[in-house]
C-alpha cells in the first residue's frame, strides 16, 4: 500500500479536524483492571462491560451508558427504526410520566401490583412512571381516528420504562430502567389485525436475524417461541429469545419443524395423550415427528395480538363501512428491550472471545461483537508517537478502501478508532483493544518499525502481515 494516492481534498480535510477517526484520547472511556471492580454482579459478561467502559452503575437495577455504550445502542437501535418504517410504522414520542386514570379503566393499576412506580405531584395528584404504553397510545390514537378510512395505524417509540424490579440482576438483563422499542397497531377488523401481527413479527425476524448475525457463526442464535399473553391479556403471543445457557428462560424447541415453546404453555404428543407436563424428549404436537429439545434462552422481544382489550375498556372505536353499530378497534402491541439486547450481545460476544483465545495459559477478557454492531469496526492503534503519521494515514486509506487478500475493506471515518493514548503502553492498549471488541485490528508495532509491515487481527482469521 505504499504510495497509494489519497487526494488532496481528503488531506486537507483531515487536517482541519472535520474528516477525522474517533480519537480514544478525546473519548470519555474509563476502561479499569479486574482487581479494580467491587464484588457484586458474578455475571462474566458484565464484568467485561464495567471493565471496558461501556456502562456504569449507578443504583441497584440503574445504569449510565458510556459513549462506546451509546454507540452500540445507536447502531441497535438504527436498525429497529430501519425495520420499523419497513412495515409503515410512524415514530412518536410518548410521556414517561402518566396520571393512572386510563390505567384504573383497564384493570392494570391493580394488577401491575408492587412493580408500578407510583408518585404523587406537589398537587397530591396521583401519577405513575410507565411501564409501558398501551393505555396512553389507545387514547392518542383513539382520539384521532375520525372513520375507518383512517385505518390502519401503527405507531412506535424507542424511549425509557420503569418497572420496580423486586430482585434486579444480571446486570442488563433485569434493571428497573430500560430502553425500549414499543410498536402499537390499530386495524379495524380481526383479519386485518392478523395480518398486520404477521407483518410486524416477520419484521422482528429481520430484526433479530441482523442484530444477532456474528460471520462465523453458522448455528442458529436466536429462536421464536409460542408464548403466554399474560397480564398484556389478547388472543396470542410470541417471545424472542437469544440462547444463552445464562438465561432465565427455558424453552422447548423441536428438531425437525420450526416448533418452539415457553415451557410455560408448551406442549407435546406425550402430554396430551397422557395428560402431563411436558418435557424435553417428548415428541412434538405440531409435527408428530420432531422431538423436543431444552434451551436456556434470554427474552428480547415479545409480540402481542391484543384484539379490543384496551380499545373496548376505553371507549375507542369507528363505524365500519356499511354498519351503524360503532365497533373498538383491533389492537397489536410489539416489545423489544434495547438495552436488554446489550446485555444479551455482551453475553455470546464474551463467549465468543473466549473461544477463540489460544491456549496458552494466558486469560484475557474481552468481545467477538457482530460486524454490524461493533463501537468500531475499525481500531488502529500505533505503538509510539513516531507511528501517529503513518496511521493517521492508515485510517484515510480505510475510508477510502483497500485490499487484503483479495477482499475490499473499507469503512467510514466515523467508524474508525485510532487510539493514540501513546502515554499508555501497547501491552495495556492491546488489552483495551481486547475489551473494545473490533472487528478489524491494525497494530503499528515492532513489525512496522523495522518492515513498515501492519499487523492486521481479524476473527477467525490468522494474523495478517501487510507492507504499508
Amino acid at each position: 500500500m505504499r504510495g497509494t494516492f489519497v487526494p488532496r481534498h481528503v488531506h486537507h480535510a483531515f487536517k482541519s479536524g472535520r474528516y477525522t477517526p474517533v480519537r480514544l484520547s478525546k473519548l470519555f472511556v474509563p476502561t479499569v483492571p479486574a482487581d479494580a471492580l467491587a464484588a457484586g454482579d458474578t455475571l462474566e459478561s458484565v464484568r467485561r462491560l464495567l471493565r471496558g467502559g461501556y456502562v456504569r452503575q449507578s443504583a441497584s437495577g440503574t445504569y449510565s451508558y458510556l459513549p462506546i455504550g451509546m454507540r452500540m445502542l445507536k447502531k441497535v437501535t438504527h436498525i429497529i427504526e430501519e425495520e420499523m418504517n419497513a412495515v409503515d410504522a410512524s415514530q412518536v414520542e410518548m410521556p414517561q410520566l402518566l396520571s393512572p386514570a386510563l390505567w384504573h379503566k383497564t384493570g392494570r393499576f391493580e394488577a401491575m401490583g408492587h412493580e408500578l412506580y407510583r408518585l404523587k405531584d406537589r398537587r397530591g395528584s396521583d401519577m405513575i412512571l410507565a411501564p409501558t404504553h398501551e393505555e396512553e397510545v389507545t387514547k392518542l390514537v383513539g382520539m384521532e381516528i375520525e372513520s375507518a378510512k383512517s385505518l390502519p395505524v401503527r405507531v412506535y417509540q424507542i424511549g425509557r420504562k420503569f418497572r420496580d424490579e423486586p430482585r434486579p440482576r444480571a446486570g442488563l438483563l433485569r434493571t428497573k430502567e430500560f430502553l425500549m422499542k414499543d410498536l402499537y397497531s390499530f386495524d379495524l377488523s380481526v383479519q386485518e389485525a392478523q395480518a398486520t401481527y404477521e407483518e410486524v413479527r416477520q419484521a422482528y425476524g429481520r430484526v433479530f436475524e441482523r442484530i444477532f448475525h456474528w460471520d462465523h457463526i453458522s448455528e442458529p442464535t436466536w429462536m421464536q417461541a409460542n408464548a403466554d399473553s399474560g397480564a398484556m391479556g389478547g388472543t396470542f403471543s410470541h417471545e424472542f429469545h437469544v440462547l444463552d445457557p445464562a438465561g432465565e428462560d427455558t424453552l422447548l424447541a423441536c428438531d425437525d419443524c420450526t416448533y418452539a415453546s415457553n415451557v410455560e404453555c408448551a406442549v407435546s404428543h406425550d402430554s396430551i395423550q397422557h395428560d402431563r407436563d411436558v418435557q424435553a424428549g417428548d415428541t412434538c404436537h405440531a409435527c408428530g415427528s420432531g422431538q423436543l429439545h431444552e434451551h436456556r434462552a434470554i427474552e428480547v422481544g415479545h409480540t402481542f395480538l391484543l384484539g379490543t382489550r384496551y380499545s373496548e375498556a376505553l371507549g375507542y372505536g369507528v363505524v365500519p363501512p356499511q354498519q351503524q353499530n360503532r365497533e373498538p378497534l383491533q389492537m397489536g402491541c410489539y416489545g423489544i428491550g434495547v438495552t436488554r439486547i446489550l446485555g444479551a450481545l455482551a453475553q455470546r460476544a464474551a463467549r465468543e472471545f473466549d473461544l477463540q483465545q489460544v491456549p496458552d495459559g494466558k486469560r484475557r477478557a474481552g468481545f467477538v461483537w457482530p460486524n454490524e454492531l461493533a463501537p468500531f469496526h475499525a481500531l488502529v492503534l500505533p505503538s509510539t508517537p513516531r507511528h501517529m503519521e503513518a496511521a493517521q494515514r492508515l485510517c484515510l486509506q480505510l475510508d477510502q478502501g483497500l485490499s487484503l487478500d483479495g477482499e475490499a475493506c473499507q469503512i467510514p471515518l466515523w467508524d474508525v478508532a485510532l487510539d493514540d493514548r501513546t502515554d499508555k503502553s501497547l501491552g495495556s492498549r492491546l488489552f483495551d483493544a481486547d475489551l473494545l471488541g473490533s472487528p478489524w485490528v491494525f497494530v503499528l508495532g515492532k513489525h512496522f518499525e523495522k518492515e513498515r509491515k501492519v499487523e492486521v487481527r481479524r476473527v477467525g482469521h490468522p494474523v495478517q502481515y501487510i507492507t504499508y
